[in-house]
């Protein structure tokens, strides 16, 4: 079976630190057409799995190689493909940030980003997966002096009191400022507070962006096809893909 028809589980392999993230192709797409996509949007800067985005930033796409873990029968069922990508994500541990690129502990979460909220059965799926004790990335670490302190600073100027706003108001009464009076940084803080799920004529939602880009990257949809299905345009569904808007890395 030729590899561009197959179906089944591959990976991406930083060859420098051993990261994987571990992935799957359903039906007729392939390996070789799901390698490519991934290739086109990290060489854009434009993928939607950012710890894995600014891997291939720091070290180099010469750095990763696309292999193919498991392949799996055309009939196979897609529970049955997406229980063998939890258990290759299981066995290479790719949910650890140390270990891998995957997001979540378990793969239907990362697939479907589960909308409404979660069944008791997925709470506790998910709080069995997740590494607990000396199996923690975070166990043991503490935060440093300087960290702490910048904590603190940042708590205590997280709230303006009542007189200083009045006293803020009442300085900028009778004064107007235009756009270009602003300084760069400021301009970047009033427009990221006007992007995304803040913007007052959003359509989309965090949720539903993660889902496009979901649903893009399964080969089965068409930036038509999404941006009818989301009441959106076009040239929407394809900022979003390649990450130009919505970026992942402003939500974090």
């Amino acid at each position: 079976m030729a590899k561009n028809i197959c179906m089944g589980i591959y990976c991406i392999r930083n060859t420098i630190n051993g990261k994987r993230f571990i992935g799957q192709t359903w039906k007729t797409q392939g390996f070789v057409k799901r390698f490519a996509k991934h290739k086109y949007l990290l060489r854009r800067g434009g993928h939607h799995n950012t710890h894995l985005q600014h891997s291939w930033d720091k070290y180099g796409e010469k750095v990763f190689v696309f292999e193919i873990l498991e392949v799996c029968d055309q009939k196979t069922t897609k529970t049955k493909l997406t229980s063998r990508e939890q258990y290759w994500a299981n066995f290479y541990d790719s949910f650890n940030s140390q270990k891998g690129y995957n997001k979540g502990y378990i793969v239907e979460s990362r697939a479907g980003y589960i909308q409404g909220p979660h069944s008791e059965d997925t709470k506790r799926r998910l709080r069995e997966a997740a590494p607990r004790g000396e199996n923690s990335p975070h166990w043991g670490k503490h935060p440093t002096e300087e960290t702490r302190k910048k904590m603190s600073e940042a708590a205590k100027n997280r709230f303006v009191s009542v007189e200083t706003r009045n006293k803020i108001s009442s300085s900028n009464v009778g004064k107007h400022y235009k756009w270009g009076s602003h300084t760069d940084a400021t301009k970047m803080r009033i427009s990221a507070a006007l992007t995304g799920e803040k913007a007052p004529a959003s359509k989309l939602t965090w949720q539903m962006v993660r889902k496009i880009r979901e649903k893009y990257l399964t080969d089965n949809y068409s930036y038509a096809e999404l941006a009818k299905e989301y009441g959106v345009t076009k040239p929407t569904i394809g900022y979003i893909i390649r990450n130009i808007t919505w970026r992942e890395d402003n939500n974090e």
